[in-house]
């Protein structure tokens, strides 16, 4: 019975999900035989005498048996024994292989040393059990038998893994046979677990024999004696039976049509050729059923982890603001010109809608003609750039100020493409050919257009411009600018004044008072956020404070609503550093410290977050060759979305109403039948890592980048729900999962890509969600979950009610409120 260990090292720990979800516990006393049907997943352990369980064609034998069946099963007692059933609900009972048998633990082969500790610890699970009575609505009992389990599933895993793959001899051509372990021993249990296990997760993911065979050190005709000694089916038709029992679960468990199920789980080998990648560490672009303790795991506190509970009932009175999908920057107008804008921006308004997008010094590709001594402003380079933003749904957001356009190959070493003109020659300028652009916008997108755009006229803060040209100058043209602007549109806002500068005490109330005294108080003020600061006089970098930014930003919040209290604020450039050159930027960090920001800024009431930058494109320059370079953008300039845009896609299927809000977790909902949650894990990093760029090869060692974090550990009840039938599907962010950069790592980190390739890591590198039936009967109103963080990780949930309950009262509440 030793190869039913074959998902020993695949599944999880079926107690992880015990908190809650105990549907009976109890010591029954049995003998002879009898035919019974669980509701659930079973659990049994016996604690005197032997039992055998007929499940289908095969005789499973104690004294630990774990199975999930529809149909009745035969239990046959050799004696008087004594039987501890654990049965799990329904709805956590969806997984991978769809099969009746999950798990079968055998005593057979185990030394007597195991077998008297399983004894003890057996024991130890009858005297919690004997000590209280078990209920199914309160956790604290079901906690304390998922403790009293966990050292039994500790046990036995421990006794599954000791063995080791075989591995192929050193300097052979991959077809040399490793060594066998002679018969009747169990020595090939553990490489035979890891190959069922991946097979079982990625057999739709274009795996073949001989690339299997690579990834485990075997050659292909070892691979296939294992396969057929086990199951007696070749490669081949084992995969396509693993294919045939989920597709069984989708057919029973989902309303998709035939055609769906079999586009979903057909094979598409995603191989990379030449990338050295012979086995697949995601599964992209598929949407599958997974066991449920894989989707929501629970670590009790017997591993020395303790976990917060969060209850959240439903209501629909506090509205989510969305202020991070209402600006984007797209970057500065002359270098939008020569790139490919329009295929990123339908790509990221497809996944997020954004309302505004910033274009940067707006006025600088105009052209002078000149045509029979008369000057004509041609504008006609603006227009392609306004066009496509209105094409693609996006109002112009058009920043106005004497900005620079910096690009940053190391934190205290940057060049400027297009050198800034001298501020008096640059508004001077401006002066003149604002009110011409104007008329011409007006006259060509029409007055009510023109009416809805935004303006911000932003001022340099830092640097030496300043020196010459002081705030003071810098309120007049302001003032003057308003002037032009309501002159052709009483209805567009204007904001100002960019402000930026945080390292002189009391500089947040002189520069709005300053505002305030020479009345150009804009229509919304405008903020940066960079959690920067200097280290010494030529070079600066990352804030030791992982929330310097935020501290920044409430600190300017807090002065500025004392004195302009209805007074919107906008932070129009936020991001985590201040180098374009950094592979943070590309990691799945940069998602993590942009989930973060944007739920403090939301607790904030923060008006519009826009981040810099959408596109890597403006970024690339000669000094970088790489496929990935580190720039700020959402997108690397092949237009491929990076994990940070992937945080965005999250963010978008968040819900209407704020249902509950901490630093590090949301729940929104949309109905009593769809609610949503999104939990970050984050990491500052080392204090070397803040003053310096981190190379892309530095990212594959992240403890040594990033400082160590707790894991933490979530129980989540939500209640207030519609009884019925839910799709709850989960989306990660992490090293593994809708992350560009890891899969580019993996893949040698290849300069270049075909657009073949291209295709192939924008699948592999997709935002792919897991997907979990759970149910709520009739008179029920809650579901829990259980969620474990750790590394640097975005998580989302989202359930959605697909069949309504029995219960008519309950089912007319279904509808949205």
């Amino acid at each position: 019975m030793d190869e039913n260990y074959a998902f020993l090292k695949s599944c999880r720990s079926p107690f992880d999900n015990a908190v809650c979800l105990l549907e009976d516990a109890g010591l029954r006393e049995m003998s002879g035989s009898f035919s019974w049907k669980p509701s659930g997943l079973t659990f049994l352990l016996v604690r005197t005498g032997t039992l055998e369980v007929r499940l289908e064609d095969r005789v499973l034998s104690g004294p630990f048996l774990l199975f999930f069946s529809k149909e009745p099963v035969l239990f046959t007692c050799r004696e008087k024994t004594e039987v501890f059933f654990f049965i799990l609900k329904p709805e956590t009972l969806i997984d991978a292989c769809g099969s009746a048998l999950l798990l079968q633990v055998s005593s057979y082969g185990q030394s007597e040393a195991w077998c008297a500790e399983m004894e003890r610890l057996t024991q130890n699970v009858y005297q919690a059990l004997s000590a209280r009575r078990i209920s199914t609505d309160d956790p604290q009992d079901a906690a304390g038998i998922s403790e009293a389990l966990c050292p039994v599933w500790t046990l036995l895993t421990a006794s599954a893994g000791n063995e080791k793959p075989p591995e192929t001899p050193s300097g052979t051509d991959g077809n040399e046979k490793p060594p066998e372990t002679p018969s009747g021993a169990d020595g090939n249990t553990g490489l035979l677990s890891d190959i069922l296990g991946y097979m079982e997760r990625f057999y739709n993911a274009g795996i073949t024999q001989a690339g299997t065979a690579e990834y485990f050190h075997i050659s292909p005709q070892y691979l296939s004696r294992l396969l057929t000694a086990s199951s007696g089916m070749t490669f081949r038709a084992y995969r396509n039976a693993v294919r045939e029992r989920i597709m069984g679960v989708y057919r029973e468990y989902t309303s998709l049509s035939e055609e769906e199920i079999e586009k979903r789980t057909a094979p598409d080998a995603l191989s990379l050729s030449g990338t050295g990648t012979s086995a697949p560490e995601s599964l992209p672009g598929k949407t599958l059923l997974f066991p449920a303790s894989e989707c929501f795991p629970y670590t009790s506190g017997a591993t020395g982890r303790s976990y917060k509970r969060i209850s959240a009932a439903l209501h629909f009175t506090e509205n989510f603001s969305g202020n991070w999908k209402r600006l984007i920057n797209l970057g500065y107008a002359p270098d939008l010109l020569n790139l490919q804008l329009d295929s990123t921006l339908s790509d990221i308004q497809s996944k997020v809608g954004f309302r505004f997008g910033r274009i940067c010094r707006i006025l600088d590709p105009v052209l002078l003609l000149n045509a029979d001594g008369r000057k004509i402003l041609d504008f006609s380079n603006i227009f392609q750039l306004l066009d496509t933003c209105i094409f693609n749904k996006m109002t112009p957001f058009l920043e106005i100020g004497n900005k620079t356009f910096m690009i940053q190959e190391t934190n205290s070493i940057f060049f400027e493409p297009g050198s800034a003109t001298d501020p008096v020659a640059y508004y001077t300028k401006l002066f003149e050919l604002l009110p011409d652009f104007l008329a011409t916008c007006i006259n060509h997108y029409g007055q009510e257009e023109v009416d809805t755009w935004r303006f911000e006229v932003s001022y340099m803060f830092t640097g030496t411009e300043k020196e010459h040209f002081s705030f003071i100058q810098y309120i007049k043209v302001f003032r003057r600018i308003q002037k032009i602007i309501r002159a052709y549109s009483e209805k567009c806002r204007i904001g100002a004044p960019g402000y930026n500068s945080w390292d002189t005490p009391g500089q947040i109330h002189s520069t709005l008072a300053l505002l305030d005294s020479y009345h150009a108080v804009p229509d919304f003020l405008t903020v940066y956020a960079y959690p920067i600061e200097d280290f010494d006089k030529n070079s600066f970098g990352i804030a030791k404070d992982p929330d310097l930014g935020l501290h920044r930003l409430e600190s300017f919040a807090k002065e500025a609503r004392l004195m302009f209290p209805d007074t919107e604020i906008w932070v129009t450039e936020f991001n985590s550093n201040l180098s374009s050159r950094n592979s943070l930027n590309d990691s799945e960090y940069q998602a993590a410290y942009l989930a973060k920001t944007l739920l403090s800024a939301d607790a904030l009431r923060i008006s519009a977050m826009g981040y810099y930058l959408l596109s890597d494109a403006p970024l690339r320059y000669s000094d970088s060759l790489s496929f990935l370079f580190g720039g700020w953008g959402l997108y690397s300039d092949s237009g491929l979305p990076k994990a940070s845009c992937q945080c965005y896609a999250a963010f978008a299927k968040l819900g209407r109403y704020k249902i509950k809000a901490e630093e590090n977790y949301l729940i929104t909902a949309d109905s009593v039948g769809s609610f949503q949650m999104l939990f970050i894990h984050y990491r500052h990093m080392q204090e070397d890592y803040r003053i310096r760029n981190a190379a892309p090869e530095e990212l594959q060692f992240p403890d040594s980048v990033f400082l160590p974090a707790p894991p933490d550990e979530y129980h989540v009840r939500i209640s207030g729900l519609a009884p019925g039938t839910y799709a709850v599907r989960e989306y990660r962010i992490d090293s593994e999962n809708a992350n560009l950069f890891r899969e580019w790592q993996k893949a040698g980190y290849l300069p270049a890509m075909q657009s073949g390739m291209i295709r192939d890591f924008r699948l592999l590198s997709s935002l792919s969600p897991r997907i979990l039936v759970r149910r709520i009967l009739p008179g029920e109103d809650s579901m829990v979950f259980t969620v474990s963080m750790d590394g640097i990780q975005v998580r989302f949930f989202s359930a959605e009610l697909y069949a309504a309950g029995t219960d008519p009262a309950a089912d007319s509440q279904a509808a949205e409120p």
